[in-house]
């Protein structure tokens, strides 16, 4: 297995729910697909308006313990110009945060993408929708998508393999 980015940022609105996901599936993904691939790629993620220290919601943390993972120890953390600059590539879960972050750091804005667009799912919304406040079966559909969004993504070469 190749690696095409090391240093992966996902990015939404508060990073308690759908930007923690995101980081935790794609590295249950790296370590079941390549486990050695691990100690050489970063996956991140921070938040637009993110409350520094703040741990993931209840329901985020039950969501992905019944996949086998533990985002307990996860410390929000609000996005800036240095975790931007460290990453190669990041993905927005929403056409507000990338519009955001174009606006915040324009000179990042070639590394900066919606993660359903970059992972060319078309049908429906191509925001990732904020489970925040929603019952659980809500964050489990937004963890679906997620999923699904980064298998393509995998397909596409982000992590290739040889």
């Amino acid at each position: 297995m190749k690696l095409k980015y090391k240093n992966i940022l996902f990015v939404c609105t508060g990073n308690t729910c759908r930007s923690p996901m995101a980081e935790a599936i794609l590295k249950k993904m790296i370590k079941e697909k390549s486990p050695g691939l691990c100690d050489g790629i970063k996956v991140s993620s921070a938040g637009t308006a993110a409350i520094n220290g703040a741990p993931p919601t209840y329901e985020a943390y039950d969501v992905m313990k019944r996949r086998g993972i533990d985002i307990e120890s996860h410390n929000a953390r609000l996005v800036n110009k240095e975790i931007i600059n460290k990453a190669d590539i990041v993905f927005a879960m929403t056409q507000r945060h990338y519009d955001e972050l174009i606006s915040r750091f324009p000179e990042s804005k070639d590394k900066i993408f919606i993660l359903k667009e970059y992972a060319g799912i078309e049908e429906g919304e191509k925001n990732v929708a904020d489970p925040i406040g929603e019952p659980e079966e809500v964050y489990e559909k937004c963890a679906r998508i997620i999923e699904e969004s980064l298998e393509k993504i995998i397909e596409k070469g982000l992590v290739a393999g040889d």
